[in-house]
């Protein structure tokens, strides 16, 4: 429908000019009216319909499809119309606009709120609007059943929808595990294969080794019944005997028959002999020729020398003993001990004969033949008395007085070297006695240094230390090629203590221990009164012997006591 306004200046149609329009009347009864009421200043303004308004002070404005139709007087009030038809269609509005809030907004705003807060993955709650129940539910009832039964569906889905995707997952896992058990299958199946190869190359390889073992085993008993050697292979566990050949069982006297009844430790001399075999045994691996006193079945002892080593017999560990019968050599090796200490004794027993000689000779020719070649010399003295003075005569008894006091100086020197005097006043005389005549005889400086008093030592103990150091001193002569010498005698904590050291060329010990008979000696003096000897040589750098007896060993006392 299109509306045009007519310009104010244009004659209103002949219809119009009346007071009362002869259409209203009419138009008044048209039931398509719907009329409404609003208070203007008193006046009564009907709206019809047919968009014609009909006012109290008999003013007509008609609305036609093509012409629109008013009063002149009209004018000044159409301001008024306006602006109270504006805040009536303002406040309808707001009206409006409240009463939608009210029935419709808040509870989209409620709904729109939930649907936000919805989460699918959980069962919903029904979603239920602020207002009262009605008996006809309209369209927001409608809206908030759909949506809680969207909701019930969509979570119903997600339901059906997780069961479906753990299904597949379950399925997948499952066609996985499947995957990987059939390869896993077939590598244990390939494993197996080969170990059921290898385990039959194995049977094989030990059948083989058990036929070649049986066939070693009956040579080597073989070889153990013909072998010389007595053997025997006994429990490790528990002294019983597995087996033994004829040899054993004729060294030690048992039958055959007895053999099994038999206990290994009442073959051992030593109660714990067996123990002790079976340890090395352990220790070590193999026990070599180690030499055990047993006995043989009747009781009697012998000594044999074994040969042990762990191994296993018939599944079970086990011992087994060489033996071989050394008594008639330990019986020879005792013989030849006894007869050497027999020969040391008799060395002793012929250096103490030989010492006391020495001594006697010694005083003989001191007393004896010293006072007789005094006697001779006081008669040539007597001779040149009587010489008359004659010259020759003179000469001759000169010459003759030379010669006994040459012959005197030497059955001096032969009685010291036979036995020193000063050996009878003390070791300490002995040593200094020794030096001084050494010095002289030879050239060497030779140095005495004592660090200790007089030891109390009986006269074969103190003849023997003297020895062992005129025999070193007479190899520092003889050997080293020395310029020093330096004789020290001190106590140390294990007794007394001689040190003869030099500056000369030294020896290789090792060179030296064979053929030589000084050093035998030396030795031989010191262990026949309990001391010990120490030679310390280096080549270019001198030597140094060292001899020391415990303290109180050798003493004037003991000596006292063993003559006793």
């Amino acid at each position: 429908m299109t509306s045009r306004r007519i310009p104010r200046r244009c004659a209103p149609p002949p219809a119009c000019a009346s007071s009362s329009p002869p259409m209203a009347p009419a138009m008044l009864n048209d039931p398509r009216l719907v009329r409404s009421t609003n208070s203007l200043r008193g006046s009564v303004v009907l709206r019809l319909f047919a968009i014609v308004f009909v006012f109290s002070c008999a003013v007509t404005v008609a609305l036609t499809a093509t012409q629109l139709y008013y009063d002149r007087s009209l004018a000044n009030i159409a301001p008024r119309i306006l602006v109270n038809q504006a805040a009536n269609t303002f406040l309808v509005a707001l009206f409006i606009t409240w009463l939608l809030n009210r029935i419709v907004t808040r509870h989209l705003t409620a709904i729109a709120r939930a649907v936000a807060r919805y989460d699918f993955r959980e069962r919903p709650m029904p979603l239920r609007l602020d207002r009262k129940d009605r008996s006809v539910p309209d369209e927001l009832d409608r809206v908030v059943s759909a949506i809680n039964a969207m909701a019930e569906r969509v979570y119903h889905a997600y339901l059906e929808e997780r069961r479906t995707s753990v299904e597949r997952q379950a399925r997948h896992a499952a066609e996985a595990a499947r995957d990987e058990l059939e390869l896993r299958v077939a590598r244990r199946t390939e494993q197996l294969a080969r170990a059921n190869f290898e385990l039959r190359e194995q049977i094989a390889e030990r059948e083989r080794a058990q036929a070649q073992l049986a066939l070693s085993e009956a040579r080597l008993r073989e070889i153990v019944e013909v072998s010389p050697v007595p053997l025997s292979i006994g429990s490790a566990a528990e002294p019983r005997m597995l087996y033994a050949n004829e040899q054993w069982l004729e060294l030690f006297g048992v039958t055959e028959s007895e053999l099994p009844g038999i206990c290994l430790d009442a073959l051992y001399v030593e109660p714990d002999g067996r123990r002790k075999l079976l340890e090395r045994a352990r220790l070590g691996g193999n026990v070599t020729d180690t030499e055990v006193p047993v006995r043989r079945l009747d009781g009697a002892p012998f000594w044999a020398t074994m040969t042990a080593r762990l191994a296993s017999f018939q599944d079970e560990p086990a011992i087994y003993v060489g033996f071989h019968d050394v008594t008639e050599r330990k019986r020879m090796e005792q013989e030849l001990l006894d007869s050497r200490e027999q020969l040391r004794q008799l060395g002793a027993h012929m250096e103490a004969i030989r010492e006391e000689e020495r001594k006697r000779i010694a005083l003989e020719i001191h007393d004896e033949l010293g006072q007789l070649l005094t006697a001779l010399k006081m008669d040539i003295s007597l001779l040149k008395m009587h010489s008359g003075g004659h010259p020759e005569m003179l000469k001759k008894v000169i010459g003759m007085r030379d010669l006994v006091e040459q012959t005197m100086s030497m059955v001096r020197n032969v009685a010291n070297h036979l036995r020193p005097a000063a050996l009878n006043f003390g070791l300490v005389s002995a040593l200094e006695w020794l030096t001084e005549d050494f010095g002289k005889r030879t050239g060497i400086v030779c140095q005495l240094v004592l660090n200790a008093d007089e030891p109390n030592l009986s006269d074969a103990h103190a003849t023997a230390l003297f020895r062992v150091v005129q025999e070193s001193m007479t190899n520092v002569a003889r050997h080293a090629r020395a310029t020093r010498v330096h004789v020290t005698m001190m106590r140390g904590e294990d007794g007394l203590v001689l040190n003869v050291s030099d500056n000369g060329c030294g020896f290789e010990q090792t060179a030296c221990k064979r053929g030589s008979y000084g050093l035998l000696g030396m030795s031989e003096r010191a262990r026949l009164i309990g001391a010990s000897l120490q030679i310390d040589s280096v080549v270019g750098s001198g030597t140094v012997v060292s001899i020391s007896i415990p303290v109180g060993s050798g003493s004037e006392d003991d000596q006292d006591s063993d003559r006793g």
